[in-house]
């Protein structure tokens, strides 16, 4: 669909989904600007100052990624998101880039922690352990890593990659 802004001035809906199932973003072709609030989110939300806040909290990985793939195909000139400052032409390809990166990254780390664990992880384990790794976001903010490492951790589930079982009457996660 699209929003009309004026006679001469329209903005394509975009669905681009992996902060949540609905979220969407607005493509200005005019000015191949994308405005896309909180469908990336790179490797962490800033605070007004610009240091990291919170880890991305993205919770559909896969779509999370499509969602990526696709705004990088359009090439956009500008974007705007919710968390950060405008971004211009390299800048936003970095962005896209590095956000893309990010998602690979956390489910290596998530693989590697069960590998070295040699047992299954309960979810609080693998934040910690996901934090100890990083270690980008205050301390305050490990639990919102919930949220991505959750996403990763049911999609791995869903590709047979993690096998989910009990462990002292608590959900936890092994290799599979």
């Amino acid at each position: 669909e699209e929003i009309r802004i004026d006679d001469k001035r329209r903005l394509k809906v975009l669905h681009t989904p992996g902060h949540s199932k609905g979220h969407i973003s607005l493509y200005d072709r005019r000015d191949r600007a994308i405005y896309i609030g909180d469908a990336v989110l790179w490797k962490y939300i800033p605070a007004s100052d610009g240091r990291p806040a919170l880890p991305p909290s993205y919770l559909y990985p896969d779509e999370y990624v499509s969602s990526i793939r696709m705004l990088m195909e359009m090439r956009p000139n500008r974007i705007y998101t919710a968390h950060f400052d405008e971004m211009l032409g390299d800048e936003a390809d970095r962005f896209l880039q590095e956000s893309l990166q990010f998602v690979s990254e956390l489910e290596n780390v998530i693989v590697e922690v069960h590998k070295e664990a040699g047992e299954p992880l309960t979810l609080k384990r693998i934040i910690e352990e996901v934090y100890a790794r990083y270690r980008l976001w205050p301390e305050e903010a490990k639990w919102d890593l919930a949220y991505p490492v959750s996403g990763h951790v049911d999609l791995m589930v869903s590709k047979g990659l993690l096998k989910a079982v009990m462990r002292d009457g608590v959900p936890a996660w092994v290799l599979n």
